[in-house]
């Protein structure tokens, strides 16, 4: 059964066992979970179209590739499910089109590839056992797009893309659910310590259990209430070039030296360019403005790893700059469960722009916890609380840095460089 797409036109539900706001991929995959538990969910919206803000503007990556036990559990998850996503909708033609091209970390500098060294080595001791360090000769015999300078890469086969178009129209033909589009959400109404409701710029919604999964605008949302987890925004680009020899097969490739992340697609090639300071936003808007320069530098920074892409660049044409805000947690990683201080309220915020990545095992997670078919841990990595009960918090370096470890020590010895990279 489809989901229902309602106008403002449109009457209001009165009641519903549960209201997510927001409806990027992580509210639709939340919504997808919740429903195939039984519950009778609907949707806040307030664009003209779900998955238009942040989710359409992804470099569409799919990684097992960090480093904490748990994101790499829950990245393992994600890909399985994508993997499977067509027998999960029931729908032999919703298939997220999952390409294990791999994910290939490079490091051109002596201290970048001993710390993907050392990084492949925890992420193995922490459960992801099929990532493989190789040395610069190595790599550069494998994949001979690299430069000559390549000192080390960290590989995984099983690392890849997938496209949000065909997820979110799996999403939306699979899920008994009613989507609001053009619904402002103003708040959580709560009485007595529990939800009972959601007002909206149409009229309340009477409900006793809401997820906000709005992104960006999670934050106002939960404001009002002790526990929330905090969320900075910060601005991010990504550039789409029609382009002619990209090797259609070629791994997303991250240049962990300069931090320039890209990877083929249909029509060419995708580039975030080289990190500048971050940029911080106090507001969010829809649709931050990109920076004039930005293929330019895209181009620039993807050619210093893989200098064919000079020869690309020659003819290669922008085709947009997507720019969105992306909401990111103190320790990099997403907020996923109750909020412990209101009984019904949820939180599936804070993904840090990796929402493609992670929405759907977050989802499955979710909605076993809402429904009763799972616990939830309040020792979890990503346990709302952990912002609030006096734990050391760990960083998940992958999603707050490219390499954790590298740049914090002094350079090893030159026979131990010249032994571990090639």
């Amino acid at each position: 059964m489809q989901m229902h797409i309602d106008s403002r036109l449109d009457s209001l539900p009165r009641s519903v066992d549960v209201v997510v706001v927001g409806a990027g991929i992580v509210g639709l995959a939340a919504a997808f979970f919740l429903a195939k538990e039984g519950l009778g969910v609907a949707i806040l919206e307030k664009r003209r179209r779900p998955a238009d803000l942040t989710s359409a503007r992804s470099g569409e990556g799919v990684r097992a590739q960090w480093e904490t036990p748990d994101a790499i559990a829950l990245m393992l998850r994600s890909i399985e499910l994508y993997q499977r996503f067509a027998e999960l909708t029931g729908r032999e033609e919703n298939t997220a089109e999952l390409s294990r091209c791999g994910y290939l970390y490079a490091a051109t500098s002596a201290r970048g590839a001993i710390g993907l060294a050392d990084r492949v080595a925890r992420q193995r001791a922490n459960g992801l056992s099929d990532v493989s360090y190789l040395t610069g000769a190595e790599a550069r015999r494998r994949f001979t797009t690299l430069s000559e300078t390549t000192r080390g890469v960290a590989f995984r086969a099983g690392d890849g893309t997938v496209v949000v178009d065909r997820i979110v129209a799996g999403y939306l033909a699979a899920t008994p659910a009613r989507l609001l589009t053009q619904t402002l959400a103003h708040g959580v109404c709560v009485r007595g310590g529990a939800v009972e409701g959601v007002e909206t710029d149409r009229g309340k919604i009477a409900t006793r259990t809401c997820v906000i999964a709005a992104g960006p605008y999670a934050s106002a949302l939960l404001e009002p209430f002790d526990g929330a987890p905090p969320i900075s925004l910060v601005r991010g680009q990504i550039a789409c070039f029609g382009a002619e020899g990209v090797p259609a097969d070629h791994p997303a490739t991250v240049d962990v030296d300069n931090g320039t992340f890209w990877r083929p697609d249909s029509t060419g090639l995708r580039i975030t360019a080289p990190a500048r300071d971050a940029e911080t936003v106090a507001t969010p808007i829809d649709d931050p403005r990109p920076d004039v320069d930005y293929p330019a530098r895209a181009l620039a920074g993807a050619r210093r790893l893989c200098p064919f892409i000079a020869g690309v660049a020659k003819t290669a044409v922008a085709r947009a700059v997507h720019c969105g805000l992306y909401a990111v947690t103190p320790d990099g990683l997403p907020a996923i469960g109750p909020l412990r201080t209101v009984d019904g309220l949820f939180v599936n915020v804070g993904f840090g722009g990796l929402g493609v990545m992670a929405s759907i095992a977050a989802g499955e997670r979710l909605a076993a916890v809402i429904s009763g078919a799972g616990a939830h841990d309040p020792m979890s990595a990503f346990a709302p609380e952990r912002f609030h009960d006096g734990r050391l918090l760990s960083a998940e370096p992958m999603t707050v840095n490219h390499l954790s470890g590298g740049s914090a020590h002094a350079p090893p010895p030159a026979s131990e460089i010249e032994e571990r990279t090639g």
